[in-house]
């Protein structure tokens, strides 16, 4: 499951990997990424959701960066200018129209600009049959929905998850951007994911990290 797909170079990929009797659900609500999204999925074996996610069924405003496709999100950070509304629907929703059925999801990937726990918790009863998530850890988008990219490993550490890993921090205009220790590479439990984290405060506001979290 692909959440925030932007122009599918992802989706596209993972619709190579899962074989004919895979499934790969992809979800994008920007309308300009769309139009790239669909002809980048063509012939592949992708349900396409045109929504934003969130707790509930609704609608919501979309917010974008001036010179960021990818950094659209339905919080209101400094510099994001208004794009109009979007549709938003929980993932246990798209799972279930998607035809899933008693399927495991085995990875899902979030790029979803501060919503990461929103679209978590709109799981529902489909959160124990998630079994590896990805998703990127930035105090700037998370402090928008009012949360901390700790509060993130919580929510993962509730919902089941045991280990986790740091990925390819990046800082201004997507450069590597080293980590201090105790960052290392390879599994973690959640104290020591969570010490790795406490070591960056404050957060650097240009940097991003990606978390991946697995079940044991």
């Amino acid at each position: 499951m692909d959440v925030g797909a932007h122009v599918g170079y992802y989706a596209r990929l993972f619709s190579e990997l899962v074989g004919p009797e895979g499934l790969v659900v992809a979800v994008e609500p920007d309308p300009q990424n769309l139009s790239f999204l669909r002809g980048n999925l063509r012939g592949s074996q992708v349900r396409l959701f045109p929504v934003a996610v969130g707790r509930e069924e609704g609608e919501a405003d979309l917010y974008a960066p001036p010179s960021n496709s990818g950094g659209k999100s339905l919080g209101r950070v400094p510099e994001g200018l208004p794009q109009g509304r979007v549709a938003v629907r929980p993932l246990s929703t798209l799972l279930a129209e998607a035809g899933v059925g008693e399927r495991r999801v085995r990875l899902l990937k979030l790029d979803v600009e501060g919503a990461e726990k929103d679209a978590l918790e709109s799981l529902g009863p489909w959160a124990s049959r998630v079994e590896q998530v990805v998703c990127e850890l930035n105090a700037r988008t998370q402090r928008a929905f009012g949360y901390a990219p700790s509060g993130l490993v919580e929510l993962l550490s509730e919902m089941g998850y045991s280990a986790f890993t740091l990925l390819d921090p990046t800082g201004a205009e997507g450069e590597p951007a080293p980590l201090p220790s105790p960052f290392r590479k390879g599994w973690m439990g959640k104290e020591e994911v969570q010490r790795a984290l406490e070591a960056l405060e404050p957060w650097p506001e240009d940097l991003v990290v990606n978390l991946a979290a697995r079940r044991a």
